[in-house]
């Protein structure tokens, strides 16, 4: 988990609570903008970095294991034949 203050580019209030509150559940924190593309990919980062970490402290490795499913329906493939 990231926590993202988004609005970066137009925020006139200041984000340290949502930041004092990220640092002190140990959870990465970032402002971006999704507007003017100001630290998506920082965000994105961070958190997939945590995720990595996770995953490597708990001995899971980073191979899949089967718990998400990113092909849609049931995972299995059409049986129709032909191109429709």
């Amino acid at each position: 988990m990231t926590i993202l203050a988004n609005k970066c580019d137009t925020m006139d209030e200041d984000a340290s609570v949502g930041e004092a509150f990220a640092n002190s559940k140990g959870i990465p924190f970032c402002k971006v903008s999704a507007k003017t593309d100001t630290n998506v990919l920082k965000g994105f980062r961070q958190s997939f970095q945590k995720v990595y970490t996770e995953r490597i402290k708990n001995g899971k490795g980073v191979e899949s294991d089967g718990g998400l499913n990113l092909t849609g329906g049931d995972g299995m493939k059409s049986k129709k034949k032909g191109c429709c």
